[in-house]
């Protein structure tokens, strides 16, 4: 009798001391590269060229309350034209989907605009590029150069 209450108790002092729990949970949909235009995304082929913080920006339930910019230098991007250069956002954590660019490599990216104009990006999104990779590959293989535009 005494070991369940021990028991209990611990339990219980373990659940108090607990954080926020959060997790990342999206799956790659049967999908097309036509469904993805079509539903208004931006995919872009481009580098990041740098990276900052973002102070807390979340709504008032606590999503994507840290949030990282990165500075992408686009190469292409289908439908629809980007500038140059974009500031695209994601979670600052890989737990609420944020995803992490690698400064100075290439990117192949699902650009989720807002009605400002600012880009995000997550992992669910990453999943369906990855998903059709090698669709979106003959796409930008077949277009021109940036600097042909």
């Amino acid at each position: 009798m005494i070991r369940r209450w021990f028991v209990a108790i611990a339990g219980a002092i373990c659940l108090a001391a607990a954080g926020e729990a959060a997790a990342c949970s999206c799956m790659a949909e049967k999908t097309t590269v036509i469904e993805v235009l079509r539903a208004g995304y931006v995919v872009a082929q481009g580098v990041a060229t740098g990276v900052q913080d973002r102070p807390a920006q979340g709504d008032d339930l606590g999503f994507y309350d840290d949030q990282i910019a990165y500075t992408v230098a686009v190469a292409k991007s289908l439908n629809r034209r980007l500038p140059e250069e974009v500031t695209v956002l994601t979670a600052a954590d890989g737990a609420m989907c944020g995803v992490s660019l690698e400064i100075g490599a290439e990117a192949m990216l699902l650009l989720h605009p807002d009605e400002e104009e600012v880009f995000s990006v997550s992992l669910c999104g990453q999943l369906l590029v990855d998903a059709l990779i090698e669709d979106w590959r003959v796409l930008f293989d077949a277009m021109p150069a940036a600097g042909s535009r």
